[in-house]
């Protein structure tokens, strides 16, 4: 009789666990389905990654290329305005600029020298412009390679032309190929 008891124990808590097992379960599922994570009472016909089909749209198993290839019509090529056609933008380039280094006369005194190192740009060109009062002289020359250094190129005005005695203006403005600009001044005192 001892061992019929041991034996009807385990027969026993199974009948409790099975049946408690099989209503969590079913509660867990109502959960879900009411929380809209799964869709198993409902059995939605579509799938969420299927599209409703678009307007004369012929279902097929095997989709076909919708893509216009055809020539281009006259009504393709309508130019799009600007929003704002009177603005202009400049040309940035904040890499671009220009450093006088020196000023001085030549060793045989007929041209007075400026010398201008440029960084950020390969090519362009600059233009000198030495003013006293009403008197203004300009010169222009090309951004050149000198010395391993990008620089203005011969900048240079004839000492004939600076015939006034005193503190000029120099002014060097380097504009690269793209239009950006960059300038620089100092003061010379002839």
């Amino acid at each position: 009789m001892y061992k019929n008891n041991q034996i009807k124990k385990p027969i026993r808590k199974l009948y409790f666990l099975v049946p408690a097992t099989l209503i969590l379960v079913l509660t867990l599922l109502v959960v879900l389905e009411r929380i809209g994570t799964t869709d198993f009472i409902k059995g939605s016909k579509n799938s969420s990654t299927t599209t409703p089909p678009q307007v004369n749209e012929i279902p097929s198993t095997k989709p076909t290329n919708t893509v216009d290839y055809s020539p281009a019509s006259p009504s393709d090529n309508i130019a799009i305005s600007d929003k704002d056609p009177k603005a202009v933008t400049e040309p940035i380039n904040n890499d671009l600029t220009a450093t006088i280094t020196s000023t001085r006369k030549s060793i045989d005194g007929a041209s007075y020298l400026v010398k201008v190192a440029v960084a950020g740009t390969e090519a362009g060109t600059c233009d000198l412009s030495m003013s006293k009062g009403s008197k203004i002289h300009t010169f222009s020359s090309q951004i050149v390679l000198s010395a391993n250094q990008y620089s203005c190129n011969n900048l240079q005005l004839p000492m004939s032309s600076l015939d006034e005695a005193g503190e000029w203006n120099i002014e060097v403005k380097v504009t690269d190929q793209n239009g950006a600009t960059s300038s620089t001044s100092t003061k010379a005192i002839l």
